[in-house]
């Protein structure tokens, strides 16, 4: 899936999937969520035998879900 809607800081990649975590943005209190989405995604592929991968760049982000074939 990839999105034009928002690009994720770098510095926030390693902690993506992280239990709680949130991207901070410029204002605190128009940040949404509980921080569990992609904690509990990366779990599900997990228990699939897959993987989610995340990547961003200047005005987009990708995530990559991988599953086996077999």
């Amino acid at each position: 899936m990839v999105s034009n809607e928002a690009d994720i800081p770098a510095f926030a990649l390693p902690r993506l999937f992280d239990k709680f975590y949130r991207v901070p943005n410029g204002d605190r209190w128009q940040q949404g969520g509980s921080g569990l989405g992609l904690t509990l995604v990366q779990k599900i592929l997990e228990r699939l035998n897959g993987t989610i991968q995340a990547t961003s760049e200047s005005g987009w982000t990708q995530f990559t879900a991988q599953f086996p074939t077999s």
